[in-house]
């Protein structure tokens, strides 16, 4: 059987930068679905994804290798070829958690495991009962008065990825959705569907901590897309710092799932396989800011990614009218707006508390936002506190 030969195409290297971030963090939700909705479809499209970031870090590399002719050039190169590796880190450990959905690993869990604090992966089966079928997904935005971003739709024709807002839900679709907590529980609602039984209390303990694992490493990687866009050394440093809480967190958790006399071998392999794909998604994350903690600067290639990519980060401004307003009255998450890491002054503050914490004129926000929610956004984002920030930050 012949070997497939990889050869080099003149792709720009942001189409395959933003190609990359793209497939990497649909693979993540996908799988994540996965083990919510097992799914052979879905398995292999997660399996034919990873091959794809395959190709393409290939591509990357071919790229970096024609274009460095001096010192300046193998410096710039650094955060590109560090932000390709590190999607590509993303997409195995997505790639692996297929691997155990295939395999039957069981994770007992309902759908609300994977909650966090802020986000929400949701498996939603729409059946003649639901008021949203024949609605566009922009109509039931409107009637929740949220965003959340959709994955993808399963339709009796097969499935439709990140489809448009002006897709209409039909009788039999099933939807895989992410957004903020809120959102998607004030959707479950709407669509009058039930939550699942209660699990044990020793179930709930080893899975709020394999929740901790996973809010960790994607808050990791998070700060590392606003420590990059920032230029933040010190949002840098602090993942790094959070690399060391995650190798903790990661070994105690192995070790209580390894002396439970109570779980079976199918859970064990579960939930330590689940665990070490979250380890390695939080060593992608110290991966991204590697060149920006040795004191090379981003590529400006980056910054492109940034703003085009699926799940975006910019920086916004706070303006006078959320002046002493905390975040959670603002309302930000409700638009699809997830708020990273404040800068006050000279200090930075990571993940801020969202009722505690009132803002002040001229604070500085960087977020991570749906591409639904761009239309909002723009009217907020101030590309000369962007700019501030750069340059203060260097």
């Amino acid at each position: 059987m012949g070997e497939s030969r990889i050869k080099y195409s003149p792709i720009p290297v942001k189409e395959i930068l933003k190609r990359m971030k793209n497939i990497s963090e649909l693979m993540i939700d996908l799988s994540y679905c996965c083990l919510i909705f097992p799914d052979e479809n879905i398995i292999r499209e997660v399996y034919k994804l990873e091959e794809e970031v395959d190709q393409l870090e290939a591509q990357l590399i071919m790229h970096a290798a024609l274009a460095t002719r001096s010192k300046e050039d193998a410096e710039n190169i650094v955060s590109v070829y560090n932000l390709a590796i590190s999607t590509d880190y993303i997409s195995d450990a997505a790639g692996d958690i297929a691997r155990l959905a295939e395999s039957g690993a069981v994770i007992k869990a309902s759908k609300k495991f994977f909650a966090s604090g802020a986000t929400l992966v949701y498996v939603l089966s729409v059946d003649s009962k639901s008021p949203i079928v024949n609605k566009e997904l922009r109509q039931i935005y409107q009637d929740i008065n949220g965003i959340f971003d959709v994955i993808a739709v399963r339709t009796k024709g097969g499935y439709i990825f990140e489809p448009e807002p002006t897709y209409k839900i039909k009788l039999g679709d099933v939807i895989f959705i992410k957004g903020f907590t809120s959102v998607i529980e004030d959707l479950i609602r709407k669509s009058g569907k039930v939550e699942e039984g209660e699990i044990t209390e020793f179930e709930e303990g080893l899975l709020d901590s394999l929740l901790q694992l996973k809010c960790v490493s994607e808050l990791m990687v998070d700060l590392a897309y606003s420590a990059i866009f920032a230029r933040s050394r010190e949002i840098a440093e602090e993942i790094m710092e959070m690399e060391e809480y995650m190798d903790k967190l990661v070994e105690e958790f192995r070790e209580r799932v390894l002396s439970n006399e109570t779980l079976t071998v199918k859970e064990k392999v579960g939930m330590i396989g689940l665990a070490d794909a979250y380890e390695e998604i939080a060593d992608a994350a110290v991966n991204i800011v590697y060149g920006l903690v040795s004191g090379l600067k981003p590529h400006p290639v980056i910054d492109l990614v940034f703003d085009e990519a699926l799940e975006r980060i910019t920086i916004i401004e706070v303006p006078e009218g959320m002046n002493g307003k905390t975040l959670k009255e603002i309302g930000l998450d409700r638009k699809g707006i997830d708020v990273l890491a404040l800068r006050r002054g000279k200090e930075w503050f990571v993940t801020p508390p969202y009722s505690t914490l009132k803002l002040k004129r001229g604070d500085i926000l960087v977020v991570r936002y749906y591409s639904e929610a761009e239309e909002y956004v723009s009217k907020l984002e101030n590309i000369r506190a962007i700019e501030k920030v750069r340059r203060e930050s260097v």
